[in-house]
């Protein structure tokens, strides 16, 4: 009898367990996030691309843990979107700029390169194995580098696809006996300045390697440009920067006020610069002939650029307040560093 009962103890525990769960949901999203959130034509932006997993057992089989799931690919990230569907585009607004030796400027292991596919598309090629998402976490896939060649002021999209089911994920109890296949997308709207500096004539970019260990080597901007919108350079910040084809790497502001008027002319000196790094001119003479011109003389100083001596840049910016330029095109070796000239 003692036996009797212990046995229907244990039927009675073991009916009353949940069940194991057999079935399981794919879904997930793609990420993209760009490195920055104003645009302006000839710039240079690095896209990093994401998958987020949400699989998961379904309610109706006891539970809703997450799970594991596999991307496959390639993904195909649309550029020049100007409907949700990407259905309508502005061909040509932006182009991949690919980077040695696979187009990615990074990415996850199981990726075999970024290249182009097609007149606004950009594949990035994943191993036939495919890439493995943690449950509930996500994977940085890529990072592809897009070049601004048109800008469009509003209403631009990036769109983002796996192949159709693309996503692979198991249930947990039954990994090998019951999967289900998802696709993932994702989009992200980009910003353009609405105001702009452009070059009327005379514009240049140059690279001096000046320095060494101790000492910082000097880039130099000088133009005269013209602006869309009201200059007002004593009340706004002032902001260079440069990139090579390993990315950014350089960033300098000066806060609002720092530029000291005197009639037309605008100017900030920081002698300390040639040896500590930094800004160390800024000249802006505004032309009184009505046409929103401004004579620009900039200097600055970076240890940063002795890594141009092997990667070449690709674009320098230059902006006063929220009025932009960028010099973007190809650059030249010269032996004293690099030289960029635009008329």
């Amino acid at each position: 009898m003692r036996a009797l009962a212990i046995l229907s103890t244990v039927v009675a525990l073991l009916a009353a367990r949940p069940a194991p769960a057999l079935a399981v949901q794919a879904s997930g999203s793609l990420l993209l996030v760009p490195s920055k959130d104003f645009l302006m034509e000839r710039e240079e932006v690095d896209l990093v691309v994401s998958v987020q997993n949400t699989s998961s057992d379904t309610p109706g089989s006891g539970g809703t843990d997450p799970v594991t799931a596999v991307l496959e690919g390639p993904l195909t990230v649309k550029l020049s979107c100007l409907s949700p569907d990407c259905s309508v585009r502005a061909s040509g607004a932006l182009a991949l700029v690919p980077v040695a030796p696979t187009g990615c400027v990074a990415s996850a292991p199981e990726v075999a390169d970024c290249v182009v596919g097609g007149p606004d598309d950009v594949l990035i090629t994943i191993d036939p194995s495919g890439i493995t998402l943690p449950p509930g976490g996500s994977v940085a896939v890529a990072t592809v580098r897009i070049r601004v060649v048109d800008s469009v002021l509003s209403g631009l999209l990036l769109h983002a696809v796996s192949p159709v089911g693309g996503l692979i994920a198991c249930a947990s109890a039954a990994p090998s006996l019951l999967c289900a296949r998802g696709d993932v997308s994702g989009s992200v709207a980009l910003a353009f300045s609405e105001s702009l500096l452009q070059c009327r004539s005379r514009c240049s970019a140059r690279v001096r390697f000046i320095g060494d260990a101790a000492k910082p080597d000097k880039l130099e901007l000088a133009g005269l440009l013209t602006s869309t919108s009201s200059l007002d350079p004593g009340s706004e910040p002032t902001t260079l920067e440069l990139a090579s084809e390993l990315g950014p790497m350089l960033a300098l502001q000066l806060p609002a006020g720092a530029l000291v008027g005197r009639g037309t002319t605008y100017t900030y000196r920081d002698p300390t610069a040639r040896s500590s790094g930094g800004i160390g001119l800024v000249s802006l003479k505004l032309v009184p002939d009505g046409s929103g011109a401004v004579q620009v003389r900039v200097q600055a100083f970076a240890r940063e650029l002795s890594s141009l001596a092997t990667a070449a840049p690709t674009s320098v910016e230059f902006a006063i307040g929220d009025d932009g330029f960028v010099l973007g095109d190809a650059w030249r070796r010269r032996p004293y560093g690099w030289e960029l000239t635009f008329d």
